[in-house]
């Protein structure tokens, strides 16, 4: 019952066995992506229900979820994930097909919102949460 995120164009397949997995250059990460444009601890990554959430762990070239840059994101099968330059494609349990619309979902945002409404968008960033403080 585990779901996998599989190359677009280059590096290998990451397989979600374990309750969390780090991806990186780094030789201890679980996943290592060997680019100079991945950080040595990239990303992050966990199942939770039917989503797998990404965390970026502040890496120069950042993720991008369906296109757009996130610090934290959530992805259903079907949608796109890019590490650095690296794409990959989450497959689950549910058919693709089946999979709802993509978009990007806010950690704690209900299921059924594309982006929730205090994500904004930065020149620097694109969109992410917005901070207060």
């Amino acid at each position: 019952m585990s779901s996998r995120f599989v190359a677009i164009d280059e590096g290998p397949d990451i397989t979600l066995d374990r309750a969390m997995i780090v991806v990186g250059r780094h030789p201890n990460c679980d996943t290592r992506l060997n680019s100079l444009r991945v950080s040595r601890h990239h990303c992050c990554m966990t199942r939770e229900n039917d989503q797998v959430v990404v965390r970026d762990l502040g890496s120069t070239n950042g993720i991008r979820i369906n296109g757009m840059r996130v610090e934290t994101g959530s992805l259903r099968p079907g949608d796109e994930l890019s590490i650095a330059h690296i794409r990959y494609r989450l497959e689950g349990e549910e058919d693709s097909e089946q999979a709802s619309d993509p978009a990007i979902r806010e950690q704690d945002s209900t299921p059924d919102s594309s982006r929730p409404s205090n994500w904004i968008h930065s020149p620097k960033w694109g969109f992410g949460p917005m901070h207060k403080g």
